[in-house]
Formats: structure tokens, C-alpha cells, sequence
């Protein structure tokens, strides 16, 4: 879920990182793990590009603003054209992902009308939600996770060598 103290937390760390990069304009895509150990965050990976596992989808449908086009408009801005933002929604959105037992999942059953986007890829299950309300996010995060888990939920065994 959302947590005030661990979002303040890493909009410093991810701050520091892009001044630290000299990054001043473009998006940037990085990526902090929470240690269970010593509840610190760090740094697993940082690149010049829109972020992956659907969530630039998650924060067009949360805040209406769609970071691949945005970046276009970004850097093709002129003087003669300033870039201008778009007004922004303040609604919450979040993801359920996961690997499928099934080329094609069907999740038709799935029917919250806070569901706003369904992924469509080969062996992928997900679900998209919207809502005004952050804890009924929360609430849908935590049900899916156990009905995904049950329903669709295929797990890889590791791979002692890339090659295999």
C-alpha cells in the first residue's frame, strides 16, 4: 500500500540520484528495494526511460497523464512551443501482475467496476485499478493478489545458468 514515510523517503533518494546525474530534464526510471533487515532502500537500477510491468499505464489511468507522450512533448518543446503539462487527475491506481498457467487467461470473472484495464500479453495476468479512494485500492491489491494467486499463478523454476 501507500505509506507517507516511505514515499517521502524515496522521492528524497530518487532526488538526490537525477542531481547526482545531472539529470534535469526526460524521464528516468529507478528502481529501490526495501530491506526486510534493516528496512533501508536501495538502489537496484536506474535508466533514461518510461518504466516497465505496465507502469506507465498504472499512473495514465491514476493522474490522466501519459509518460511516453509527455517525454515526446518534453523533448521536442521549443522555445516558439513551450513544453505545458496537462491537468492532472488525483485519483489512485494500482496492479496486479503476474506470470499465467494459461497462454490466454480469462478473467471475465473479475468484475469490480474498478477494474480499468485488463493486460492483454501471452502467459500474463493482469488487472488495472482506479479510485478516488486509496484504501478501496489497497483493498483490491490485497484481494487479487490471493484470487490471481489462485486462479492463474505460474511460477518458473530458477535457472542455475542463463543459457538453459
Amino acid at each position: 500500500g501507500y505509506h507517507a514515510k516511505q514515499r517521502k523517503e524515496l522521492e528524497v533518494l530518487n532526488k538526490a540520484l537525477m542531481l547526482g546525474f545531472d539529470y534535469k530534464k526526460g524521464v528516468a526510471h529507478a528502481e529501490f528495494l526495501q530491506s526486510e533487515a534493516d528496512g533501508n532502500f536501495y538502489l537496484i537500477e536506474v535508466a533514461c526511460r518510461v518504466g516497465g510491468a505496465y507502469i506507465a499505464n498504472v499512473l495514465e489511468h491514476a493522474a490522466g497523464f501519459n509518460l511516453w507522450r509527455e517525454w515526446a512533448r518534453l523533448e521536442t518543446a521549443t522555445r516558439e512551443k513551450p513544453y505545458s503539462p496537462p491537468k492532472l487527475r488525483k485519483d489512485f491506481a494500482g496492479i496486479c501482475l503476474a506470470l499465467a498457467n494459461a497462454d490466454d487467461p480469462d478473467t471475465s470473472h473479475y468484475t469490480d467496476e474498478e477494474i480499468v484495464y485488463r493486460v492483454k500479453k501471452p502467459r500474463h495476468v493482469g488487472l488495472i485499478f482506479r479510485s478516488a479512494d486509496r484504501k478501496r485500492i489497497d483493498d483490491l491489491i490485497n484481494s487479487y493478489t490471493v484470487r490471481i494467486t489462485a486462479d492463474f499463478l505460474h511460477i518458473e523454476p530458477v535457472k542455475m545458468r542463463h543459457d538453459e
